[in-house]
């Protein structure tokens, strides 16, 4: 297989396979530095490909609207307007309060008042000053963000049943 020809959805499940298989003989303390440090090193339109991948997995549909470069992902009557940043250092707060800007405003325009946020980035936070928190964003990252590269559907039901 020409990898430098495959379409970002597959990069993004050979990735995922490998990584699964490599974590499989390691200890669980090490899975935090080895799958961040590996995703953060994905070119930007694999690593979103990565989350939306696993979105999948997790049984959600995925709804892109491109015009905000966000994802719609649902599953029965759920909705979760996504984001995906990836970072090499910190989280940039001011990413997070726009995100839970356009949240609000999409759910007072499409009149679904249910709607709550997903905010999934690769970024440090140890450090970082006035994170905006907001009832109806969750945020996905360190040890989330592997639960939810290496097992799919166990985090994606603990988020449906939070």
């Amino acid at each position: 297989m020409n990898h430098s020809s495959a379409s970002p959805t597959d990069k993004a499940a050979k990735w995922l396979a490998v990584l699964r298989e490599q974590i499989a003989g390691i200890d669980r303390k090490a899975w935090l530095p080895k799958v961040i440090g590996s995703y953060r090193q994905q070119p930007a339109d694999a690593a979103l490909e990565i989350i939306y991948a696993c979105l999948r997995e997790g049984g959600l549909s995925l709804e892109f609207i491109p015009e905000d470069n966000l994802v719609l992902a649902h599953k029965e009557l759920l909705f979760y307007l996504v984001e995906v940043r990836q970072y090499t250092e910190l989280l940039n707060p001011d990413d997070l309060a726009a995100f839970g800007g356009k949240v609000t405003r999409y759910a007072e325009e499409t009149s679904t008042p249910a709607l709550r946020g997903l905010f999934v980035h690769s970024g440090k936070v140890r450090g970082v000053k006035n994170i905006p928190l907001f009832a109806h964003v969750s945020v996905i990252s360190g040890n989330k963000l592997v639960d939810l590269i290496l097992t799919p559907q166990r985090a994606v039901d603990a988020l449906l049943d939070a």
